[in-house]
């Protein structure tokens, strides 16, 4: 559970009433696009880990991601439905320094292609995981980054456009298929039809404004 500072300490159930499941860890990784494993909390097999090595100094934003889905890889993972530790946030955790949303999703799939890369032979059914991750990633910097365009036109910070733009060609490279009115649902959630058209012609003026000053 998380706990952050200047807020009460969370108050923890000890009794032993909790359950387990076994868990398609592999498949729920790559059906968020994003860790799902607080590393804290996890209990592994040493000759396990021996054996599939621990992080990687090359993924150096998403190496726990990484190592997990090789632990899912070789063999089954359970659940625990119980607290197995409290994680402290503050404004000074390592993680404050990689919450950069318009390189994060690029880290993620650089993880997800470095374990493909190295198990793609290992089971047929890798190549529909490793198309569901870059579908997922590609959602995911779709969305924020047509929140980065709303937020440029609603707040006039033209600096956000670029940013916005980015992630909606890195969602395009990651997944051709997501539909361009994906994209478009989302920016035209500006309020009413006033709104909307306003927000229109706002983004093609920054876009183009953008654009020269490339």
């Amino acid at each position: 559970i998380d706990w952050e500072v200047g807020f009460p300490f969370p108050a923890i159930d000890l009794q032993p009433g909790y359950t387990w499941e076994m868990e398609n860890l592999l498949r729920e990784i790559c059906t968020l696009g994003a860790n799902s494993i607080c590393t804290p909390t996890a209990i592994g097999r040493t000759e396990i880990q021996k054996s599939v090595g621990g992080y990687r100094a090359s993924l150096p934003h998403t190496a726990d991601m990484e190592m997990w889905l090789r632990f899912a890889a070789r063999g089954p993972v359970a659940r625990i439905n119980a607290v197995q530790a409290i994680y402290r946030r503050h404004s000074t955790n390592m993680s404050v320094a990689y919450s950069d949303h318009s390189l994060d999703h690029w880290h993620r799939k650089v993880a997800f292609d470095a374990f493909f890369d190295e198990f793609s032979d290992c089971q047929p059914q890798f190549k529909d995981l490793r198309a569901l991750a870059s579908r997922a990633l590609a959602e995911q910097a779709l969305q924020i980054g047509a929140g980065f365009i709303r937020s440029s036109i609603r707040l006039s910070r033209w600096e956000l456009i670029g940013r916005g733009l980015q992630l909606v060609r890195m969602a395009k490279n990651l997944d051709p298929q997501v539909p361009s009115r994906a994209f478009l649902r989302e920016l035209w959630r500006m309020p009413g039809p006033q709104g909307r058209g306003w927000a229109l012609s706002t983004l093609k003026r920054t876009v183009m404004r953008h654009e020269r000053a490339k």
